[in-house]
């Protein structure tokens, strides 16, 4: 996730991917009826590896996100975070 935030803060990912990327990975398998031991081990409800993810990749982007429409969209983001 450190690598996606130097990705973008180098201006190889643009804000769209980047955002759709932070939803999908809150979002991930929210309503799938999986059944799969294995699948179901890697993300039990417990487990805090994808807001760790997130929060990862939010720390190094902080600064990029102060002003006009980023700003506006990480505040939405924050909020549904």
């Amino acid at each position: 996730m450190k690598f996606i935030a130097e990705s973008y803060n180098y201006k190889v990912i643009h804000t769209d991917t980047l955002f759709t990327l932070l939803y999908k990975l809150l979002n991930y398998d929210l309503h799938s009826d999986s059944t799969d031991k294995h699948f179901v081990a890697l993300d039990t409800p417990t487990d805090c590896f994808r807001v760790r993810m997130i929060c990862t990749t939010l720390d190094s982007l902080g600064r990029y996100f102060v002003k006009h429409k980023r700003r506006l969209l990480m505040d939405r983001f924050l909020i549904f975070f």
